[in-house]
């Protein structure tokens, strides 16, 4: 009976692991890593190749791109307390961040496809434009963070949430 009960527990815990996550950051994150580990893969077959410059742009382009898709899904699906409080109260984030972050989505698209058309070198041209352009953006993202970070992740806008209430 021992030996049964031992097995039971075993089946038991195993399937306590099975489960999903109840975090709404779960998936956001799985595909997170799925994506990040595709680019793993991409760049080690484009080390097996002629290494043109245009697949080298994309790579870098998705590469910043992924880390623009983790503070978006930060700021969407995060444990902070002004994330939690609106989505207790069935309310959206803020819609200037949201605007800002279907922004820099539209951008990364037009810079894809632009750098992509433009990613030649050129003798002469230290440096292709295709990525500049891609760290350009990669730097107005960094810029978001900041901006971001100095506001205190939406806290003004919290507290006069909460002086509303009072």
């Amino acid at each position: 009976k021992s030996t049964n009960n031992n097995t039971n527990n075993d089946r038991s815990n195993t399937s306590k692991c099975n489960n999903k996550s109840s975090s709404p950051l779960a998936k956001p994150a799985i595909r997170l890593l799925k994506l990040n580990a595709l680019l793993v893969l991409l760049i080690t077959f484009y080390k097996l190749t002629r290494r043109e410059i245009a697949p080298l742009f994309l790579l870098q382009l998705l590469g910043h791109y992924s880390c623009f898709l983790t503070f978006t899904a930060l700021a969407g699906f995060g444990s902070h307390p002004s994330i939690l409080r609106r989505r207790k109260r069935g309310k959206e984030g803020d819609r200037r961040l949201g605007f800002v972050i279907w922004t820099m989505h539209f951008l990364y698209a037009v810079v894809l496809v632009v750098g992509f058309l433009w990613a030649e070198c050129e003798e002469g041209n230290v440096y292709p434009i295709s990525f500049l352009l891609s760290n350009g953006l990669f730097l107005v993202c960094y810029a978001m963070l900041v901006f971001v970070k100095k506001r205190g992740f939406d806290i003004h806008d919290l507290k006069k949430e909460e002086e509303e209430e009072d």
